[in-house]
């Protein structure tokens, strides 16, 4: 029986640019950021909310947890400020995890040519020199410019990966998730963009093709 060559998964940035990439695995995906989770657990960060006890009218104790409004001393105050802090953290960390390793499926090549690297040094920005530290800052800078792209980017691979196993209907939810996992982590961050999730939509006229 003769193979069917599979169609080529790409999709264009908003700067006209044809990127071709690879799915990913879901498991790994899921698996990395339970990873990092479990990291975050070993290391004692409080990643679940304080909790309080009152005593009920019949005798005994119930206990309740902790949310802004049932703060009533510093300790309280502390222990809430505290997972907050260490949850915000983990989110961050989640969604830039995620993002690395849906990058990573992302068939570009460094180019040949430097002058991309001597444009951003005379601009006095400072290119790192570890090859894949390097490779993922080329992405984001000259690839993957706005932040449109880099949803797009986001929503293609794990449309890709996941179509087959799981509804459209819920490839449309995890995307919806990542882009709001993101957005809070960039406010997290202090970068703070937003994107209207209509400015993917319309392709320029003909694309260019990165790497090539």
């Amino acid at each position: 029986m003769k193979s069917v060559k599979p169609e080529r998964l790409v999709f264009y940035t908003t700067a006209g640019l044809e990127v071709e990439f690879d799915p990913i695995s879901p498991i790994t995906l899921e698996e990395s950021e339970k990873g990092l989770e479990a990291e975050y657990r070993a290391r004692g960060e409080p990643l679940e909310p304080p909790t309080y006890e009152t005593i009920l009218a019949g005798g005994g104790t119930q206990t309740f947890t902790h949310d802004a409004t049932t703060l009533e001393n510093e300790e309280d105050k502390a222990a809430w400020a505290a997972y907050k802090a260490a949850t915000g953290k983990l989110a961050a960390e989640q969604a830039q995890l995620r993002m690395d390793v849906v990058l990573s499926a992302l068939k570009v090549r460094l180019p040949e040519d430097d002058a991309w690297v001597r444009k951003l040094k005379k601009w006095h920005v400072t290119v790192p020199e570890d090859p894949d530290e390097r490779w993922t800052f080329y992405i984001l800078r000259e690839v993957l410019k706005t932040p449109s792209d880099i949803f797009e980017a986001m929503t293609q691979v794990i449309g890709a990966s996941m179509r087959g196993s799981v509804s459209e209907e819920a490839i449309e939810a995890a995307s919806a998730t990542f882009r709001s996992n993101v957005q809070e982590a960039a406010r997290e961050a202090g970068l703070g963009f937003e994107t209207n999730p209509g400015d993917s939509g319309e392709q320029p006229g003909q694309p260019g093709i990165v790497g090539a």
